[in-house]
């Protein structure tokens, strides 16, 4: 594994200090687990604080551009088709008959999301995340139908006006 830099910038809102000032370099080593520091002096004119965490982050293979950009445009066009299938049965402008199809296109940006996930490197954890959020997606239009047509509903019954 490579090690990556990462930096952390909060920009500051007081202007009387454009000095120079201490940040504090970590360096994590992960086969270790020990935490490392040293101290940076440099002058900075907008910046409270810098933060440079070096942890360790895979590289990714150049050949592996197409399926990363793939996968990723499929995601977006996948959850695009399955709102888009969903919200259409429900207002009846589709048959009931196509909502498998919106579960179809779930089932595929889900699939799309998993290869994505793998072929950036993600770690396990993350991976859980992303498929915690997937089950997010699927149940998050029922739960918005459901609100929408209590909503309408209380709104058009006799009692309301």
């Amino acid at each position: 594994m490579a090690k990556a830099r990462i930096c952390l910038v909060f920009i500051r809102s007081n202007p009387f200090f454009n000095m120079l000032e201490t940040v504090t370099e970590f360096t994590f080593d992960p086969g270790q687990g020990k935490e490392k520091g040293r101290f940076l002096h440099f002058a900075k004119i907008d910046f409270t604080l810098c933060y440079i965490l070096e942890t360790a982050m895979p590289y990714l293979d150049s050949s592996s551009f197409l399926t990363i950009f793939v996968s990723a445009a499929l995601v977006i066009l996948f959850g695009t088709a399955y709102a888009g299938t969903f919200t259409l049965v429900k207002i009846e402008r589709l048959r009931e008959y196509m909502m498998p199809l919106a579960y179809a296109f779930w089932a595929l940006q889900t699939y799309s999301l998993w290869v994505l996930s793998v072929s950036i490197k993600s770690d396990p954890f993350t991976l859980k995340v992303l498929m915690a959020a997937m089950v997010g997606y699927l149940i998050f239009p029922h739960i918005v139908y459901f609100l929408v047509v209590r909503t309408h509903a209380a709104c058009e019954s006799p009692d309301s006006h």
